[in-house]
């Protein structure tokens, strides 16, 4: 029977170079990329590295990207009497909950436009989940500790990051095509975005974008009344 057996695989090897031979090949099993890799490189107005900027792509007629939000449910914490992260960024009809990892209650808020919240979060216990259905920038606070601040974006596409420490984000498998890729900073004026057309080819690529945005706050603090008023 062994030997039955290496006859066969004998001829079925056989088989394969003859359509080697005639030009037929076996599929790929592995599948491509979905697009192009693209590196966002964010500077302040003295050509600093920027720290905390969301990054998100529509396409060039200002018009969303067709997605689905993601199933799985973010999160802000709350440890140390200090939101974490600082900035955070989901795309819209996404859902978040607040946790607090403090031996005291606190009490979130926000008066921006995008999402007004008003949530108490006792000590060690996650909020219930809420769901971000319009777009744009909400500011948070605590009504108990007033220098407890942090941001949040709400982008209408399912391209978006935050610049880390050296002001870089990767957004990864984006399809050939015309963008507006959209900036934007907590320490904005008046919270606009900034827009950039840009097109995206077969190949990765970076684009660098400067913002004009104000001084650094204090440390810590509720939001300002400028920033409460965030769209």
């Amino acid at each position: 029977m062994q030997f039955g057996w290496l006859g066969i695989a004998r001829s079925f090897g056989l088989v394969l170079l003859i359509l080697v031979a005639i030009g037929v090949t076996a599929p790929a099993t592995s599948e491509p990329p979905l697009g192009a890799a693209v590196d966002v490189f964010v500077t302040d107005q003295r050509e600093r590295p920027l720290q905390f900027a969301v990054a998100f792509l529509t396409l060039a007629e200002g018009k969303e990207i067709p997605y689905k939000a993601a199933v799985a449910v973010n999160e802000i914490g709350q440890r140390d009497e200090e939101f974490r992260p600082y900035v955070s960024v989901i795309s819209r009809s996404a859902s978040l909950k607040f946790s607090n990892g403090d031996r005291t209650a606190h009490h979130v808020y926000s008066f921006s436009d995008a999402k007004p919240l008003d949530v108490v979060v006792p000590s060690g216990s996650p909020s219930e989940d809420y769901v971000f259905e319009k777009s744009g920038a909400v500011s948070l606070g605590c009504n108990i500790h007033d220098h407890m601040a942090a941001f949040l974006y709400v982008a209408p596409s399912p391209y978006f990051g935050i610049t880390d420490e050296n002001g870089m984000i990767e957004l990864i498998d984006v399809p050939p095509g015309t963008y507006l890729l959209w900036t934007w900073h907590p320490r904005l004026p008046r919270s606009t975005p900034k827009e950039t057309a840009i097109t995206v080819g077969d190949a990765d690529a970076r684009f660098d974008v400067e913002l004009k945005v104000r001084q650094r706050r204090r440390t810590g603090g509720a939001p300002s009344r400028e920033e409460q008023g965030y769209r």
